[in-house]
C-alpha cells in the first residue's frame, strides 16, 4: 500500500490506515505500508502577456502565481498550439482553458469558445466558475 503522508495523526486517512494495519496483522495479508512526502508545488509568475484585467481578477482571489503546468499550458495555447492536460483532481486544470479563453474574449469581443463536458454536473460546475470569473472581471470585460 502506497499512500501520501497524512496531514495529521488524527486524519481520516491515518485512522483508516491504522485500522487496515490492525486487521491485516490478524490476517497477515498486508506486507508493508509506506508513506511518501507530498511533492512540493512548483509555481511561477503570471505570464506578462496575460490581460491585466485577468491578472487583477486572479490577484483579488489571492492568486499571484500559477502552477508550472498551468503556465506551460497557457504559453502553448498563446503560441496557437493544441494542448492536452492530464492531471489529478483539483490541480488547476480549469485555469488551463478558462484563462486563455477569457484573455481572447477580452482582447477580441467577437471571439467565441465552445466548451464540451462529459457530464451535466461538470458542465454546471464549470459554468458557475466561469460566470463567477466573468462577474469578477467587471463591466469592462466585454462579455
Amino acid at each position: 500500500m502506497i499512500l501520501p503522508r497524512p496531514d495529521s495523526e488524527s486524519s481520516l486517512l491515518h485512522s483508516a490506515v491504522r485500522e487496515l494495519e490492525r486487521r491485516a496483522t490478524d490476517n497477515e495479508c498486508l506486507t508493508a505500508v509506506r508513506y511518501f512526502p507530498r511533492p512540493r508545488s512548483k509555481i511561477c509568475q503570471l505570464p506578462e502577456w496575460l490581460d491585466p484585467r485577468l491578472s487583477k481578477m486572479l490577484e483579488a482571489r489571492g492568486i499571484n502565481a500559477l502552477y508550472t503546468h498551468q503556465a506551460a499550458v497557457l504559453e502553448r495555447v498563446h503560441e496557437g498550439r493544441n494542448v492536452v492536460v492530464v492531471t489529478p483532481t483539483a490541480s488547476g486544470k480549469t485555469f488551463c482553458y478558462t484563462l486563455p479563453v477569457l484573455h481572447n474574449i477580452l482582447n477580441d469581443p467577437g471571439a467565441r469558445a465552445i466548451f464540451l463536458y462529459p457530464t451535466k454536473a461538470l458542465a454546471r460546475d464549470q459554468m458557475e466558475e466561469m460566470n463567477k470569473m466573468i462577474g469578477e472581471l467587471g463591466d469592462d470585460s466585454g462579455s
